[in-house]
């Protein structure tokens, strides 16, 4: 099989870790694979210096015929069979090809929990991979057809280990706080971070000698550091931004928190939990999922300041609570979510495409 991965986003984001895990486990199992990635991407720049077979494209969204154009041309150059589309936008281009000549079948992977407003496009793939339980009930709802989807959780690479300058990043991330807490993920809206700002007074009240550190950027950067300025805890935040060492920060937190109001998954919760470090996360989405509904972490109401608060600050002074949390967290993602699992059932979705 000739597999050609599409993933249609500039930036860097948990899809495309999840796309460049996949390429490198299809690769190390015989899959012929390759991968059409936004000219000038982050993903596109990082697959090619790992040796993986990449054809720079430039696309405007999903509805760009030039872009249409060249997929096409590019999967018969390459010879694909299939296609995994790893992005909404990549599905509607990969339709859009057809009317220039693409033959090879469309799996297409879901990663997001937010409501269907196009069902005639996943309903023209030959098969779906949802992420999680949760975003396969929204599909559903949403007017996909449930015969064409299959779960595949993300995966997570599970050999860790502690980073040798470990002191020297929680001096950079503590400055002088005994305690931290932190957050890693883009700086979007339905990532919840104006709800954790929201409740960082009612825990530095309690606890003055806490420091929250946000990992990550976007669009909302400016924002929360004015929201942050405006509640009177600027001194207890750090936005740290990008960091390629992301988890290595997390060994240093006391306390992870997403706060999300959306989430289909998130794979930041199985790399926190291998590392073992407790975790308080909102009831929604595929986090209780990923958490096994709040016994590998804390769940709170999404979007509830106060009960997010009051959660973070029972489990920090709860050290059998931490414990127990964290007691069978790293089995958990190795029997479930690790790379090895999430490629295994990927090659099974192509083995049922193309027979």
């Amino acid at each position: 099989m000739r597999v050609l991965h599409v993933n249609t986003e500039l930036g860097w984001r948990g899809g495309e870790r999840q796309t460049l895990l996949t390429l490198q486990g299809l690769t190390s199992r015989g899959v012929e694979t390759a991968l059409a990635a936004q000219l000038g991407g982050r993903l596109a720049e990082v697959a090619e210096s790992l040796g993986i077979e990449v054809f720079p494209l430039k696309m405007r969204g999903g509805a760009d015929p030039l872009a249409a154009f060249k997929l096409a041309r590019v999967a018969r150059r390459f010879g694909a069979n299939a296609l995994h589309l790893q992005t909404a936008h990549a599905a509607s281009l990969a339709l859009l090809a057809r009317v220039f000549g693409l033959k090879a079948r469309l799996v297409a992977s879901r990663r997001v929990d937010f409501p269907i407003t196009r069902a005639w496009k996943y309903n023209r793939m030959d098969i779906i991979a949802a992420i999680s339980g949760k975003i396969r009930d929204v599909l559903v709802e949403g007017g996909v057809e449930a015969k064409r989807i299959r779960i595949v959780p993300s995966g997570v690479p599970t050999d860790v280990r502690i980073p040798p300058n470990l002191e020297a990043l929680r001096r950079e991330l503590a400055e002088y706080a005994p305690i931290v807490i932190g957050t890693v993920g883009h700086l979007a809206d339905h990532k919840g971070h104006r709800v954790l700002l929201d409740a960082l007074p009612g825990i530095i009240t309690r606890e003055p000698s806490l420091r929250l550190v946000i990992v990550g950027d976007g669009e909302l950067r400016g924002a929360l550091e004015r929201q942050a300025s405006d509640l009177g805890i600027a001194d207890h935040v750090l936005f740290a931004g990008f960091r390629e060492d992301a988890l290595d920060l997390i060994w240093a937190f006391d306390l992870f928190v997403l706060p999300s109001l959306l989430e289909g998954l998130c794979t930041t919760l199985f790399d926190v939990m291998l590392r073992g470090v407790p975790i308080v996360g909102s009831d929604t989405g595929g986090i209780p999922e990923a958490l096994d509904n709040g016994r590998y972490g804390a769940l709170v109401p999404p979007g509830d300041p106060r009960a997010l608060a009051d959660r973070v600050l029972a489990i920090l002074r709860d050290d059998a609570a931490k414990k127990a949390m964290t007691d069978g967290a790293a089995e958990w993602v190795r029997e479930r979510y690790s790379v090895d699992a999430m490629v295994d059932s990927t090659v099974g979705l192509y083995r049922e495409v193309l027979g």
